[in-house]
């Protein structure tokens, strides 16, 4: 009985803890590996809304000098919005970015700013290498509890993708666990 109790937290705190990766594959088709979209609502991927003007889905075989994953290419309109589609706060850990042409290789700034729980903002700038191809950008652990995250950049035609976000667990659930480990803990000594 107490294996499967302790089996059962362990399955809820690995559930709690699971990260999404926004990867952008399988949205566009092997005759058009090329894709504008305009959305006229959110784009939702891996329990994610992804929230833009105007951007490319690319597939990784429209362009051999760049490969990998498919990705979101956006070329104007130099801003998007992540959030969680169920509306609940999450935190984010990385995303990877590439410039999206050799010859256009440069630093560039990218202003992300993130929306907290209860009010606030957090704010970074990244600065891409001066490489082509894709680098992954890591948030430090002050991006959690965000209600919404906002990406922007000047110049554009930047190539993102892989986008590491986890979904913050509610008070009520993190209560009940807490609960149930005191409960195996104290049994366990009686």
């Amino acid at each position: 009985m107490k294996i499967m109790v302790i089996t059962c937290l362990i399955s809820m705190v690995s559930t709690i803890t699971h990260a999404a990766v926004i990867t952008f594959e399988g949205l566009t088709n092997s005759w058009a590996p090329y894709t504008y979209t305009t959305p006229t609502a959110p784009q939702t991927l891996s329990g994610f809304d992804i929230a833009f003007l105007h951007a490319h889905y690319e597939d990784s075989s429209y362009r051999s000098d760049l490969p990998g994953s498919d990705y979101l290419m956006m070329d104007s309109n130099y801003s998007f919005d992540i959030t969680a589609n169920n509306g609940s706060p999450f935190s984010i850990q990385s995303f990877q970015v590439s410039e999206f042409r050799p010859q256009t290789t440069r630093q560039r700034d990218i202003v992300v700013s993130g929306q907290l729980l209860g009010g606030g903002i957090v704010n970074t700038t990244f600065t891409t290498d001066n490489f082509f191809g894709f680098e992954t950008l890591n948030f430090d652990s002050s991006w959690t509890n965000l209600t919404s995250v906002h990406f922007s950049e000047s110049v554009g035609v930047l190539a993102y993708d892989n986008f590491t976000l986890n979904e913050v667990p509610e008070p009520m659930t993190l209560t009940l666990l807490a609960l149930g480990t005191g409960l195996i803990s104290r049994r366990k000594r009686n």
